[in-house]
Parts: structure tokens; C-alpha cells; sequence
């Protein structure tokens, strides 16, 4: 496998955690167009750590109109402002016979963030604003399992948890955590076109989501769908474009969604990217770069993302 393809490869893989916002929230862990990057269906073949910097900016909104579950009450408007810094541990194990390698990964995340919204007490609507700032649930990937089919063609196969290891409170509007597991199995796919100077990416996963026993909210099932095309610029740079598709496929339940007819959420988001290799001292630094407009969104927030990334090999 090419060098260039490694690098590639070994920035994809700390994608894993990308997204970060609750269902029930009216958001959804996944982010609309973060959840492919270069090379992410590459699982590289050389053992060994690799650690990530990610940092994603957030703003958007709910039409006013619309009623949102937030921690066990209604709001309307709501209005979300969100940072979220991520750092990502990714372990290579030693190269397996065959076709097949493998990997495991842990990040610990942190989150400011701002919610506005309009709560609904009674017959009346109150105008309201919460932040807060801490810990963000701690995802783990047990396994990654990358298959080469050749030099130019690979799949990965990947299982993220999502734990309830943030703080939650009913009826606060910015929670760090959601208080609820996630199971996210999700498969990655990668084809380089070296005559062209070019690399198509798409991943399509599944989100699980347990039901949050302070709130009885069970969230729906998420299907989430993501491309990605890169054509190098010259050795180092690269330009591309990225699009996003989220689709909630079963209805949220408990008593605010079946007040809320289940739920159902949907948005679609497109927008460029610029990859760049560099140097940090000695070590290989890969950097992604990508801005995404959300639009035709229901029951979540039309809103943009900026989102950054930074990789080095250890």
C-alpha cells in the first residue's frame, strides 16, 4: 500500500468519533457530513498507535414552530451552539495473515455548548438559555477490521459504543451526556484512482440508541450515510467535496414522542473539504479540513459545521 494511502487511512480511522449529539435532543449523535474522511476504509498495515486531534463547531436551529424532547420536556426554537474537542487513541494490532488487519481505538471528548429555546409550561411559552461545559461521552471501538482487496480498493468494518459517561440532569436544556448507550456497527469503503489523482469514500451505519432511564425517551433507530471525493492538488494538498444523508428509521418512543407522533428525524448536508500533509517535527501530520451546510432537515436542527483534524503517527 502507498505511503500516501497510509496516512490517509490512519486520519480516517480516528473519524470513528466525528459525531457527537443526542436524538432525543432533537440532534442525534451523528453530525450531517462528518462521518466520512479520506481514506476511511483503509485499515493500514502498520502496527501501532496513532493519535488524532479533532475539533468541531456547531450552530443551527429548530424552526420555532416545532416542538423538540429535551431532557423530559418540550421547547420550542431551539437553538444550539456547540463546541466539541476530541482527543483519539487508535492502536494497530500486528499484521494478521491474509487480506485482513485489525484495530481498536478509545477517545476522550469534551463539550461547550449553548442551548436557546422557548419551554412550554402549561399554556404559556418561557423564553430560556442554558450552557454548560465537561466531559462528553467516552466512545470505544473493541474492533476495526480492515479487508484489502488490493492496493487501490479496501473495506473496513467497524463496531463504536457510545457509553453514558457524561453528566445528565432532567429538565436541563445543555447536558453534556445523554445517559443512554449507543451501538453503532457501520462499514467504510475506499477506492483510489491513482491515474487521476483521485479517492472516492462512502460509509453507511447504523445507530442504536438504549432507553434513558431518567427520561423513559427511547431513541429511534438512525441510518447514516456518507461520501466523500478528494483529487490531490499537487504532493501535499487535496480538494474535495463531501455530502451527508441521515434518516431516522423507526419512531422514537415513551410518552413525549407519542405526544410528538414518534419523532422521526431527517437532514441532508453537503459541503467542500481540503485535506493537507505536513511535517510536526519528525512525525507525519495529516490535517482535514471541511465546512457543511444542512438543509430539507425535519424534527432536527438546519444548521452549518466546521470541523478540523489533526493526526499524527506515533
Amino acid at each position: 500500500m502507498k505511503r500516501s494511502h497510509n496516512l490517509a487511512a490512519m486520519l480516517a480511522l480516528l473519524a470513528f468519533v466525528s459525531n457527537a449529539w443526542a436524538t432525543e435532543g432533537g440532534f442525534g449523535r451523528p453530525i450531517t457530513g462528518t462521518g466520512a474522511s479520506p481514506g476511511m476504509g483503509v485499515v493500514p498495515p502498520i502496527p501501532g498507535p496513532i493519535v488524532s486531534l479533532g475539533v468541531v463547531e456547531y450552530s443551527g436551529s429548530i424552526q420555532a414552530e416545532r416542538s423538540t424532547p429535551i431532557a423530559g420536556q418540550i421547547a420550542l426554537g431551539v437553538e444550539p451552539t456547540v463546541w466539541l474537542v476530541m482527543v483519539q487513541a487508535l492502536y494497530v494490532w500486528g499484521a494478521s495473515p491474509g487480506k485482513w488487519n485489525f484495530a481498536s481505538a478509545v477517545a476522550l471528548p469534551y463539550v461547550w455548548m449553548n442551548i436557546d429555546a422557548a419551554l412550554s409550561i402549561g399554556d404559556q411559552t418561557v423564553a430560556t438559555s442554558d450552557d454548560d461545559s465537561d466531559m462528553y461521552d467516552i466512545p470505544l471501538v473493541p474492533i476495526l477490521a480492515g479487508y484489502h482487496f488490493s492496493e487501490t480498493e479496501h473495506m473496513s468494518l467497524m463496531l463504536t459504543i457510545w457509553t453514558p459517561s457524561g453528566d445528565f440532569e432532567v429538565g436541563k436544556l445543555a447536558n453534556p451526556g445523554l445517559n443512554v448507550w449507543t451501538f453503532v456497527p457501520s462499514v467504510a469503503y475506499t477506492k483510489f484512482i491513482p491515474e487521476k489523482k483521485l479517492e472516492l469514500t462512502g460509509t453507511w451505519g447504523l445507530q442504536f440508541y438504549t432507553e434513558n432511564p431518567d427520561t423513559d425517551y427511547d431513541s429511534g433507530v438512525l441510518s447514516t450515510l456518507d461520501l466523500l471525493g478528494v483529487r490531490k492538488v499537487g504532493e501535499k494538498a487535496g480538494l474535495g467535496a463531501v455530502f451527508g444523508w441521515i434518516e431516522q428509521i423507526s419512531d422514537d418512543t415513551g410518552d413525549l414522542a407519542d405526544r410528538l407522533d414518534g419523532y422521526r428525524g431527517r437532514a441532508f448536508g453537503a459541503g467542500p473539504i481540503v485535506t493537507y500533509s505536513s511535517k510536526l517535527g519528525e512525525k507525519d501530520l495529516e490535517t482535514n479540513l471541511r465546512w457543511v451546510n444542512e438543509f430539507n432537515t425535519t424534527n432536527r436542527p438546519d444548521g452549518n459545521v466546521l470541523q478540523l483534524s489533526l493526526t499524527a503517527i506515533f
